[in-house]
Formats: C-alpha cells, structure tokens, sequence
C-alpha cells in the first residue's frame, strides 16, 4: 500500500501539470504600467512632440476628366469638364473651333489664384481681348458672342472687325451725349450734324429689340432717347432707320 503522504508530495513535484506552472503577465496590466509612468506621459503632452506627428492636409483638387492622371487646373462652363494644362491646351481648344462658337469662363483651382479669369467687355480690357482672340476671330466665321454680365453683345464678322467695332461704339456713345446736350437747348442743326456722324458708324447689335433710337420723320432727327437707354448705353440696341 501506498502512503498518501508520499502521494501529496508527488503531486507537489510535479512541474508538467499546467495548472502548476506560472502565468505571464497579461499586456493589458503592461500598458497599464507604462500609461502610469510619469516620464512616458510627459513626452505625450510635449507640444513640439505633437508638432511632429501632425500630417499637412492638402486641398481637394480634381483629376482631369480627359486623361484622368494629372490634377485639373480648368474648368469650362460650358463643356462642364475639368482639363489639366495639357488637356486644355490640346483637347478643349480645338473643341471651342468646332462646337462652343463662344468664349467661357475658366475657374483657376489653385488656391492662391481664386480669382475667376474673365473676359469682360471692359474699356481697359479691349486692347488686351483683341490680342488673345485675334487667332480665332480669323478661324471662326459664324457670329462670336461674348459674355459681358450675363448679356451678350454679338458683333458680326462680315459688317466689323474686332477694332473697328470697338472704335465705332466709342464714338457713338459719345456722340449719343451730345445729342442729349443739344436737346436740352433745342439745337436742332447740331443734332442733324450728329445723327450725319452716326449714319457713317454701323449699328451695334444687341439681345434687347424694344428699345430703339427713334427718328422723327417731320424734322428727319433723333427725337426721343429712353431713360433706359441713358443709363445703360452699352446694354441697348440702336436701330438706326438708313
């Protein structure tokens, strides 16, 4: 027979049975020693230590819809495509030839160039249009409409050219004040000399048909200009009756 003892003391020995070996620490209550170190947590505040870790975040910039590699630079209002700088330089002038008959807005997305780059009927800005699009002007040969505040103020190849237009419409607006300075003091022999002058400018086309010049056939002179027409002089159509 065996002595239960000895048996005890058997079970004591033996270091195959899991139950008696030791357990490893678990590594949560290793992170928790080192989120309770006083050295470790001060390194965590350091600002400067942020400083570094941040990422710098870059703008949302579209890819070119035509090549789909390179980010976009433009895009047109009116094909409602983004173009890269290449794109538009090969792809979108070309298309303008054949299919837009128009000149568009072209909206930078550089952030430093939030400006839209706008080709406006301006005085100043005459000079400067006439050289960009003088190429095309000669290319195209159907009417060129240009956007000026959301109104268009079509000028047609075969009457004008670029300049001469521009020349023309100058002068018959000034020539449309001095009509208006004559009127006040009924000096009929000055209007008839300005209306000789505006029969040698061609008719500046517009949208609007109502408002016209008109000319009284009993004394064969300007008679009646609408207030309209006084305060927005580039807007209106003059019809004149030759």
């Amino acid at each position: 027979m065996n002595n239960p003892k000895n048996h005890k003391l058997k079970q004591k020995t033996n270091t195959n049975n899991p139950k008696n070996q030791k357990k490893p620490k678990s590594k949560l209550k290793m992170n928790k020693q080192k989120r309770q170190d006083p050295k470790r947590s001060k390194e965590i505040q350091d600002p400067q230590r942020l400083k570094d870790i941040r990422i710098p975040v870059e703008p949302l910039i579209p890819e070119c819809e035509v090549c789909e590699r390179q980010k976009a630079h433009f895009y047109c209002t009116v094909c409602k495509v983004h173009y890269c700088q290449n794109c538009e330089s090969q792809v979108h002038t070309s298309f303008l030839k054949k299919k837009h008959k128009e000149f568009t807005f072209q909206e930078p997305y550089d952030p430093q160039e939030k400006k839209q780059i706008n080709m406006k009927l301006v005085k100043k800005n005459y000079q400067k249009l006439n050289e960009l699009t003088q190429y095309q002007f000669k290319k195209m040969n159907e009417e060129i409409s240009i956007e000026q505040n959301e109104k268009y103020m079509k000028l047609n190849k075969q009457s004008m050219k670029m300049q001469k237009g521009i020349d023309e419409f100058n002068e018959s607006e000034m020539i449309i004040k001095e009509i208006e300075i004559c009127k006040k003091y009924n000096d009929y022999q000055q209007i008839l000399l300005n209306f000789s002058k505006l029969k040698k400018l061609l008719p500046i086309l517009n949208k609007n048909k109502k408002n016209k010049l008109i000319c009284n056939s009993k004394f064969n002179k300007i008679n009646i200009i609408s207030n309209e027409l006084k305060q927005n002089l580039k807007n209106w159509k003059l019809n004149l009756p030759f």
